[in-house]
């Protein structure tokens, strides 16, 4: 986060992957995610919204749920990993 970076108040974050990373595109993407919800104001997201994943992103639906289930998702949000709504609409 540089000064540049938007503020995180209210919004809906739309969130790929490409494969460009190969092998370790599973492990970026998470790196990247968690980044993101280290910021100052990651709290004030009010949802998120995953799009397509490449294939060669070697992100499959159980890799996605596992990132978010028991990742530090719920922790960085307040949100006990059992209240976390996930949709099998992937």
């Amino acid at each position: 986060g540089t000064e540049y970076m938007p503020s995180l108040k209210g919004v809906i974050l739309f969130i790929e992957t490409d494969d460009f990373g190969g092998e370790h595109a599973a492990f970026e993407f998470e790196r990247d995610l968690q980044s993101l919800l280290h910021l100052p104001d990651a709290k004030l997201i009010q949802g998120i919204v995953l799009g397509r994943f490449q294939k060669g992103s070697g992100l499959d639906l159980a890799k996605i749920r596992y990132i978010f289930w028991f990742g530090f998702f719920a922790k960085i949000l307040g949100t006990p990993s059992s209240s976390i709504k996930m949709s099998n609409k992937l």
